[in-house]
Formats: structure tokens, C-alpha cells, sequence
């Protein structure tokens, strides 16, 4: 399936296609640097032989910048972090992690001779699939994480630029008269936490790159299949300065939680539930249950601060989450 870019006007950039990443099994590395991906390529192709990988021609390699601080900008550093695709009996090492890369649906254009002009070719590659990606009535970007995928052909090395998209709403998501009204026990839930306004995608960040990459941690305390976000207003956090978000899995206890994970106590509560399809209709249905539906209601009114997101089991086939509002009785 492919949608065209427009006029080829640079010999370095080809059409845009639409493809579905499939899940790799994948070791990763970051360098912070002046050439970062120069040292973070080197630093694999030494670290595959003491796995006892000589045959790399199957292996896909990716990478993507790294967010720094203003201090590392300042020393004229970057970063870059690293993805090759390896087996699944490849062991980690101290300075390389693996973790599993779930894919998803992409825009991707291939840059030619990337690395000749790179400061200038590869920005305005990214440049035109982002313009492409606005204008398209059939896609919009979306939150999973934008690769560059490195290749080699006859004519030398070559760029695929990966930008995740989804499906661009035509109408607005239809909303239930009726929300279901469900009463849950106590939830004991864990993971990691984020403090902000999410305005630069912390939140789908959190989920893509730092939890669901560790999720396994809690595999032996874990109960249930279910997924949860909370967003809740953090103690001592004003209102226009953010909420704190936990993205977490029920857990029996919170004994011996992994490095840097939290566990968040959730008391028995009444909520009124919502579908909601994907990221793009979390804030719809919001809307929809704070301005229309719980205005209307005779019966409830808000009940304690906080929203739950719930990813059931089979939210990786049909993208179908459940929206929990806490309410009370009138």
C-alpha cells in the first residue's frame, strides 16, 4: 500500500509507503558523543562476536537521537541509541540491555546517500515525511517510537526513516449514551511513574520506551493480564503545573519492587466506564463524560480525583481500551 509524497524534487528522497514493523527481539545500546552514531554502531558490531553472532545479514539494524540535557548541548554532545535484532537466546550484557520491540504501522521514505550531507539531507528527509504525514487524509502521526532503519545496497548505504502513524479520524468517534457503572475492589498496582503536562509525548514514551520494556520484572507478582494507566493530581503539584501518571500491571504486594518502580494503592470505587479506540480518543471520550454525560446525570456525580485506563488482554488486536471515572452517587 502506498500513498505518493508528491514531486520528487531532491534525488535523495523516494516515495512514501505505509508498512507494519513486525515485534523483533532486539539488543539495544546508547552513546552520548560528538559522533554518537558512529560509537554506538562500533561499540555493536564489537559486542555481536562475543555472542558468537558472525552472520549479521538477517539482523536489522535501527536507530534514533536521544533527548540531553541543556548541559550536554552546551558541551556539543548528542546522543543516539542503537537497535540491532537478535536471536532470542542472545544473552544481555553490562553495556548492552535487550528488550522486545512490539512494531507497529509506519510512514517510510528512503533517503539515499544519507550520510554525504547528513546535518542536512537526514533533517529534511524528516521534514517532508512529517509535512507528508500532517497533509495525508488517511494518516496522522502517532505516538510509537520513530526509527531509522539502516541498510545497504549496491549503490552504498541507505536510510528507510520510520515515523509511526495512525489512521486519521474522518468523523468524530461516536459516544455511548450510557457509560457502564462498575464497582472495583482495591488495586494494588506498580510501575513507573511520570510528573508533567505530557505536552511532548512523555506519557506514550513512558509506556513504549522505559515500561513496557521492563514489564517482565514484575512478571512473578503480577496479577491478571490487564494493563493500567492512572493519571491522578499529584500532592503538592498545582493544577496548571501538571499530574502524575503510573503506568502499571495489578501486582499481589509491593514487596521488593524492580529499581525505580512505585506502587500505587487504589481504594475500592464506584466508576462509570467508556471504550475508547487507541490514544487519538482518550481525550474525546474525556470530553464527552465531563461536559455531557456527568453534567446530565440524575444519579452520579464525580467521585474521587483520578481516571484509570485499562488495556485488557486483547487490546494488541483491536486497540479497544476501557476509560474508569470514579463516581459517586448524587
Amino acid at each position: 500500500m502506498t500513498e505518493e509524497a508528491g514531486n520528487r524534487d531532491h534525488d535523495h528522497y523516494g516515495e512514501v509507503r505505509i508498512q507494519t514493523l513486525e515485534p523483533l527481539h532486539i539488543a539495544t545500546y546508547q552513546s552520548i558523543s560528538s559522533m554518537p552514531e558512529h560509537d554506538a554502531f562500533e561499540h555493536m558490531k564489537q559486542w555481536l562476536p562475543r555472542q558468537h553472532i558472525d552472520d549479521t545479514s538477517a539482523m536489522r539494524a535501527f536507530g534514533f537521537d536521544v533527548e540531553l540535557s541543556e548541559r550536554q548541548k552546551q558541551q556539543g554532545l548528542r546522543g543516539y541509541e542503537v537497535w540491532i535484532s537478535v536471536p532470542a537466546a542472545v544473552q544481555p550484557s553490562e553495556d548492552v540491555a535487550l528488550k522486545d520491540f512490539a512494531g507497529g504501522l509506519y510512514a517510510v521514505m528512503k533517503i539515499s546517500d544519507p550520510f554525504a550531507d547528513a546535518f542536512n539531507t537526514i533533517p529534511q528527509g524528516w521534514q517532508r515525511l512529517w509535512g507528508w504525514a500532517n497533509e495525508s487524509d488517511q494518516y496522522m502521526p502517532a505516538s510509537h517510537q520513530w526509527l531509522e532503519e539502516h541498510k545497504e545496497s549496491a549503490k552504498g548505504p541507505y536510510l528507510d526513516i520510520c515515523l509511526p502513524i495512525a489512521p486519521r479520524q474522518t468523523t468524530p468517534p461516536k459516544q455511548p449514551a450510557q457509560p457502564q457503572i462498575v464497582q472495583m475492589g482495591t488495586l494494588r498496582l506498580a510501575g513507573l511513574r511520570y510528573e508533567g503536562k505530557n505536552e511532548h509525548g512523555e506519557i506514550p514514551a513512558l509506556w513504549d520506551k522505559d515500561f513496557l520494556p521492563r514489564m517482565g520484572e514484575l512478571a512473578a507478582i503480577r496479577v491478571g493480564g490487564e494493563a493500567y494507566g492512572v493519571s491522578r493530581q499529584a500532592p503538592g503539584l498545582p493544577v496548571d503545573q501538571g499530574f502524575e501518571y503510573l503506568a502499571a500491571v495489578q501486582v499481589q504486594s509491593f514487596d521488593h519492587l524492580p529499581a525505580g518502580m512505585v506502587g500505587w494503592e487504589i481504594p475500592a470505587l464506584t466508576y462509570a466506564v467508556l471504550p475508547a479506540h487507541d490514544l487519538p480518543e482518550i481525550a474525546p471520550v474525556c470530553d464527552y463524560f465531563h461536559q455531557e454525560w456527568l453534567p446530565q446525570s440524575q444519579t452520579y456525580t464525580s467521585g474521587e480525583p483520578l481516571m484509570l485506563e485499562l488495556y485488557p488482554e486483547t487490546y494488541g488486536q483491536d486497540l479497544i481500551m476501557q476509560l474508569c471515572f470514579p463516581v459517586r452517587p448524587r
